[in-house]
């Protein structure tokens, strides 16, 4: 069989996970006083049976225990590999150099590439183009050795058999990044998962250094398969204490799973599993896309037994079926559930199988692809007391004053009726202006200081803790969908701690419905599987640059808010000429700045429909009563402040100031809070609704304290720009702002030199600057800043190099320079 097949050893007991506390806040008592039930986390053999509410993370695991996603990517086969000393041994390869010449490397081992100089446009990419036939499934690695290279980005995309002639779909691509450094380095391209990787290949065009410098010297190139090439965010990741079985984040299409692979024929076992009363069973079943052809059934079946009676008969439980070539959705994540109830109160082992038809014959597809099971988890019947799911969705670049209830005009007709029903903090500050960095404090509750993710594209280290991390540790069902790329997984790093995680959807950061309509049918398939807590995080790109929502929606926005479009153009012109006025531009030859703050409240508007679609799916499923719902937004917009034209590079108020609303279900209504929250507080507080303790490090404070009036009194609430490049804070009279660096990012006009300070009284006129009048009260602010700083946690930091086409990406959104 496949490698793992042949693992034995003794049979080992799960590790019983920490308790936790027992006291906490619960639901249904009056004002803001909850108390959770008491939360455990699954224990081995004798414990007592968790409540039922609690969801049971399974860790599938070998015969003997072992890791299958960690035995199976220790295990690889090199196919083919060439190694380079002269110019002639790449000529008589089967590699062709394209768009390059050979460089003299005296002394070298290798060949010396250089691009071909095409005159104006500067130097020619090199490509190595290979052409003949190869079996997708017999490959699922390129691996090559560079030396003599800058800093960039090596490039592969490839064309199948069965495709007509032209351009390959710019989405079949894969990347990885390279240093710059004299000495040779090993970079490998991870084919594994590509939803395009599949059937007959028929050439490679691999581009050694698509992004960078032109000139490098060639080792070497491999094609490999490898047992199992692991997803984003294994659980294991830097947190060894914790360390559990899967292989991260893997997606089939769109939606990733935390998923276990495994060999065909050979079973994955989790033992030892407490069932609660009425209890369930959900898991999730893929087949790898290069089966697509497959024209043979695969079967899926989980089995149990009671762990006391090893030697007793196996039950079955659920059985599924999957034949590829007829039925494409067979290669897409799909449930298989099973019912548990018999076993309440009771220890079971259960038995995860997957085979075919084809006995002892596994050829082609088979012999070198794995099965995938995903998210496995047992629950039970709801209790009487059931804890909260937990609901917190992230609006992009929507400024406080956008939201009717905020003073926004009264297009946001959800928001407005949510804070009605909740509790409505008006004076709400972000930690970054930044997507990335912003949601990497929304998470994790720490500054973007100490979390170390700085810019949109860094990746969050494994050692910070997620909100995800805690809740999933703790029980609940994690769950996430992002409407825009650079939050994705693999990244952001913020997949860390959720079980399931829906990718940007072609067409999402302009149209959220697409992401609101993957995340709807999550929920039907999660009430149609049975109650049990969860945490969703839903995050909507649309009020993002370029504004405007889809023009079905633009043209009725415009009949029933009363809001005729002002005119495009206004002599004299009230917006400056500005990237987006430019030509292909999407304010092209529009001067008059209300129609583009028309534009901008039309796509706020059109977010709004999309989260109350959201939150009416959740009152038919019969989930609003039980759920908690938070919603923000990651930063706010310059609309023309102090000439900022469109963007959010700045922390000034309408960049820093975001809404933020609070619906508990038996809490408050119609509650306003004047004191000043922070974005910070998110996590620490739907932690304490959880009934959890706050992760060591997070800086915030609960919301429900200062919803009763206990909050900290005279606060200071910290923001960090992008790259660090300015720090500020925001207290009960002033919004500061220190300059780090020399930043010139808008242009000359806005030239900000290292050490310049800005300080506005916000109890008088909050736009006029006062640093140079208020010396004594800016001293006394730098001082503050210096321990700010000092106070950072000492986590590392993660950059990763974008390829041309996310930064291509990023500059259409606007984003550039520091990473906005």
């Amino acid at each position: 069989m496949g490698a793992v097949a042949a693992a034995g050893g003794p049979e080992t007991r799960s590790r019983p996970a920490p308790r936790s506390p027992e006291r906490g806040p619960r639901s249904r008592a009056r004002g803001l006083t909850w108390t959770a039930a008491p939360l455990l986390v699954l224990a081995g053999c004798g414990e007592p049976a968790p409540p039922p509410d609690r969801v049971l993370h399974l860790d599938p695991r070998l015969e003997d225990g072992r890791s299958p996603a960690e035995v199976l990517a220790g295990t690889s086969e090199r196919v083919q590999e060439w190694t380079f000393s002269t110019p002639e041994d790449l000529q008589q390869s089967a590699w062709t150099p394209v768009g390059a010449r050979f460089l003299e490397a005296e002394g070298l081992e290798g060949v010396a590439l250089q691009g071909n100089e095409t005159g104006p446009q500067g130097t020619r990419r090199v490509s190595l183009v290979w052409r003949g036939s190869l079996p997708a499934e017999s490959v699922n690695v390129l691996e090559l050795r560079l030396s003599y290279v800058g800093l960039g980005v090596s490039h592969l995309t490839w064309r199948r058999a069965d495709e007509p002639p032209g351009p390959v779909d710019p989405e079949r691509r894969v990347g990885t990044p390279h240093a710059e450094a004299r000495e040779a380095q090993t970079l490998r391209l991870p084919l594994t998962g590509h939803p395009e990787w599949s059937g007959e290949i028929t050439e490679l065009r691999l581009m050694p250094s698509a992004v960078g410098t032109q000139r490098f010297v060639l080792h070497s190139l491999s094609l490999l398969h490898e047992g199992f090439a692991p997803g984003s965010s294994p659980t294991d990741e830097g947190r060894e204490a914790r360390a559990a079985g899967d292989g991260g984040l893997l997606a089939t299409g769109i939606e990733a799973r935390r998923c276990w692979p495994v060999d065909w024929g050979v079973p994955l076992y989790a033992r030892d599993v407490r069932v609660p009363p009425g209890g369930r069973l959900t898991v999730e079943t893929a087949v790898p896309a290069v089966c697509r052809t497959l024209d043979r059934e695969l079967r899926f079946a989980v089995d149990a037994r009671e762990s006391d009676g090893a030697s007793g008969d196996w039950s079955a439980l659920a059985e599924r079926a999957a034949l590829p070539a007829r039925d494409p959705g067979a290669l897409s994540w799909s449930p298989l559930r099973a019912d548990l109830s018999r076993f309440a109160g009771k220890e079971v082992d259960l038995r995860f199988r997957v085979w075919t038809d084809a006995g002892e014959g596994l050829d082609g597809e088979l012999r070198r692809t794995r099965a995938l099971w995903g998210e496995p988890i047992v629950f039970g019947d709801r209790p009487r007391d059931r804890r909260p799911n937990l609901l917190l969705v992230t609006i992009d670049t929507t400024r406080a004053d956008a939201v009717g209830v905020y003073g926004g005009g009264g297009f946001t007709p959800f928001l407005d009726s949510l804070a009605t029903e909740g509790i409505l903090f008006e004076n709400a500050w972000t930690a970054s202006n930044s997507t990335t960095p912003s949601h990497a404090s929304i998470l994790t509750g720490t500054a973007t200081q100490d979390h170390g993710l700085l810019d949109n594209w860094s990746i969050l280290a494994a050692e910070n803790r997620t909100l995800a991390e805690s809740l999933r540790e703790a029980g609940y069902h994690t769950a996430a969908a992002v409407s825009v790329g650079h939050l994705q997984p693999a990244t952001s790093g913020l997949g860390q701690g959720f079980d399931r995680f829906l990718l940007a959807r072609p067409g999402a950061p302009r149209d959220g419905r697409l992401t609101i309509e993957g995340v709807r049918s999550w929920l039907r398939g999660w009430s149609e599987a049975g109650d049990r807590p969860f945490f969703l995080w839903v995050h909507l790109f649309d009020p993002h640059t370029p504004y405007g929502p889809p023009q079905e929606f633009l043209s009725e926005y415009a009949r029933t808010s009363g809001l005729d479009p002002p005119p495009r153009s206004v002599d004299p012109p009230t917006i400056e000429p500005h990237r987006y006025t430019a030509a292909g531009e999407f304010l092209e030859e529009i001067t008059n700045l209300e129609y583009a703050r028309w534009l901008y409240g039309a796509g706020v508007a059109f977010t709004d429909r999309q989260v109350g679609e959201l939150w009416r799916t959740f009152g038919e499923l019969g989930l609003a009563e039980d759920t908690v719902f938070l919603v923000t937004s990651d930063h706010g917009e310059s609309l023309g402040e102090r000439r900022h034209w469109f963007h959010h590079t700045s922390i000034y108020d309408v960049v820093t100031a975001v809404p933020l609303i609070l619906r508990l279900p038996g809490g408050p209504r119609g509650r306003r809070v004047e004191d000043l929250a922070w974005t910070l507080d998110i996590a620490p507080t739907l932690l304490e609704l959880a009934g959890l303790p706050r992760a060591s490090g997070m800086r915030g404070t609960s919301l429900l304290k200062l919803a009763e009036g206990r909050g900290r009194g005279e606060r200071r609430l910290w923001f960090e720009h992008a790259g660090l490049i300015q720090v500020g804070c925001r207290d009960a009279q002033y919004h500061f702002i220190a300059s780090l660096v020399d930043y010139s990012e808008l242009g000359p006009e806005h030239f900000i030199p290292e050490g310049a300070r800005f300080l506005f009284d916000h109890t008088g006129d909050p736009g006029l600057d006062l640093a140079a009048e208020r010396s004594q009260a800016v001293e006394e602010l730098v001082a503050h800043l210096a321990r700010w700083r000092a106070s950072a946690l000492d986590h590392e930091r993660l950059e990763r190099e974008l390829t041309p086409e996310e930064q291509a990406e990023l500059e259409a959104l606007g984003y550039a320079g520091a990473g906005r």
